[in-house]
């Protein structure tokens, strides 16, 4: 996504840090809020602790929470969409995929035959595998992808010159990333 920014070099890292805060103060109140409504005996047995908060509430409520919960698994799978479709577009361009997923809409400037293809994978999947399972896939895919970024930012930190005219992470930033991703993987496995 970074090749479609104007300005990606002091767009991007302000982009990321403001989305880790925000996205974190989020969770952090939402746990808070599970914590106070809920027992921790009941939330220790459920598989969705969250819809316990919601159980006794009133039907329009539930009914509001079940739309949040469906624009929210919507829009889960657009982030997928778009971050699959350029991984697949980036492969393609630096001719590791066939040429083709390369290919850039003239009117959109996006590439469609990834994201086309993505989106019949996508498809696909949704009709082929059970949708508890899709998502732990999904989730356990992302973290994959999040290593390998991470290893990848490594590589790149020891391979290039620290005077490059570019945003400069510190090398324990990759590495805690890495770390932390493989923990995550590793307890979704189990």
């Amino acid at each position: 996504m970074s090749e479609e920014a104007r300005d990606p070099r002091h767009v991007l890292p302000r982009a990321i840090a403001i989305t880790l805060v925000v996205t974190t103060l989020v969770y952090i109140a939402v746990v808070a809020a599970v914590l106070l409504v809920v027992p921790l005996d009941a939330l220790s047995t459920s598989e969705a602790p969250l819809s316990l908060v919601f159980a006794s509430a009133p039907p329009w409520v539930q009914a509001a929470f079940s739309s949040v919960a469906v624009v929210a698994t919507i829009n889960g799978v657009l982030i997928q969409i778009i971050m699959a479709s350029r991984v697949l577009y980036g492969m393609a361009d630096r001719g590791q995929l066939p040429r083709i997923l390369a290919n850039v809409s003239p009117r959109t400037r996006t590439p469609d035959m990834a994201t086309a293809v993505v989106v019949l994978a996508i498809l696909a999947l949704s009709q082929l595998v059970p949708i508890d399972r899709l998502a732990g896939y999904t989730s356990q895919i992302v973290l994959g992808v999040f290593i390998f970024v991470n290893l990848s930012l490594i590589a790149l930190k020891r391979s290039a010159k620290e005077d490059g005219d570019y945003f400069n992470m510190p090398t324990f930033v990759p590495v805690l990333g890495v770390q932390i991703s493989f923990a995550l993987l590793a307890t979704s496995l189990v």
